[in-house]
């Protein structure tokens, strides 16, 4: 039995717990569809549907004794070994922006670029791991949190910065959620010729007008007016000199996975390399709870970012997550989408 408690302290410096924030109540904590909850493990399921879809109102600071119904020792790497104590140096790039460094960097070869996600502390654990497994630094960039396309310019900015720091290493850029959309805009308008991938989990890839009627009933603050959409045209596509590798981890209970496979379409229609992977039952945000989810979240953009370097990424769409068996399709996008957001208004701690 693992305990859930390190988990929930993982996402505490996010935000308190129980939550109100509509990020972790909507696009982070979506529900599973119908036909991935008939198939997945029962103990996942009932898990899921009790602490993972929305937080239950006992999970507070002070109560952190909820357990997972499962074992996970097949995990590869061992969180105890990958954790790190080090102290890790910050760099401030303007008011705001800070530029943290994992592991030792003097005249590195190889340097993996992250953009934080939804926060610094949350994915500080990760890095640290990462850092491990792959053997080589991860320099954390921030970016401006204001209207695009400010994030954007800041995240040109900070990547600027680190190349002229730490020299012609090659570089991988990543990140999960909003700073995987921010890695791919970036790489596509700037750095496609002087980069060797791009490593996106759960990236949140459209919203747009024309999408964005699918989900308001269940998350109405995610429009337009208040996430301004960073378009990829296809002649954005198409002018890039250099076809970088693209490694894509799609998480099959996000409210916007249609989105990140039709996105992954196109780059396929565009000659990029590039290697997908969706993860059965999995919320937007199975990347921060890793430690309950198992490691495969992990160890698969280890390798990956490894083939990349090495010039030898194999493309294609894999399937992992809950069950790896099960192809999970809908008759219709109305039918997915309607299971996806069924009960997205579903009051906290409700069960």
């Amino acid at each position: 039995m693992t305990e859930l408690g390190p988990v929930f302290k993982e996402c505490c410096d996010i935000v308190g717990i129980p939550t109100s924030s509509p990020f972790l109540r909507g696009i982070g904590m979506s529900p599973l569809s119908c036909k991935d909850s008939a198939v997945v493990d029962g103990g996942f399921r009932a898990f899921y549907n009790d602490n993972l879809w929305y937080y239950p109102s006992a999970a507070t600071r002070d109560n952190l004794a909820l357990k997972v119904p499962w074992d996970r020792a097949d995990a590869v790497l061992n969180p105890s070994e990958a954790l790190i104590s080090d102290a890790i140096p910050v760099h401030s790039l303007g008011l705001k922006i800070k530029v943290r460094e994992y592991g030792p960097v003097a005249k590195p070869r190889q340097i993996l670029i992250w953009l934080w996600g939804g926060d610094v502390e949350s994915d500080a654990n990760v890095l640290q791991k990462l850092r491990k497994a792959l053997g080589f630094p991860i320099i954390s960039i921030g970016y401006t949190r204001a209207p695009f396309p400010a994030p954007l310019q800041t995240t040109c900015d900070a990547i600027d910065w680190v190349k002229a720091q730490y020299g012609a290493a090659d570089v991988v850029i990543a990140d999960f959620s909003s700073g995987a959309d921010l890695a791919i805009v970036a790489a596509l308008h700037r750095y496609s010729n002087c980069i060797r991938g791009v490593c996106l989990i759960a990236p949140s890839l459209d919203n747009t007008e024309g999408a964005q009627h699918r989900y308001k009933g269940a998350s109405p603050w995610f429009t337009p007016e208040r996430m301004d959409p960073s378009h990829t045209p296809n002649e954005v596509l198409s002018r890039s000199a250099t076809k970088f590798d693209v490694s894509m981890y799609i998480m099959g209970a996000d409210i916007l996975r249609d989105e990140d496979e039709g996105f992954v379409e196109r780059l396929f229609q565009h000659v990029y390399q590039i290697r997908s992977k969706l993860y059965h039952g999995y919320p937007h945000m199975a990347l921060n709870i890793h430690r309950v989810l198992g490691y495969e979240l992990l160890t698969d953009p280890v390798k990956d970012i490894q083939a990349m370097l090495a010039h030898n990424l194999c493309p294609g769409c894999l399937e992992g997550g809950m069950d790896h068996q099960f192809e999970d399709r809908f008759v219709t996008t109305t039918e997915l989408l309607k299971f996806r957001l069924d009960g997205a208004s579903k009051p906290l701690g409700s069960g």
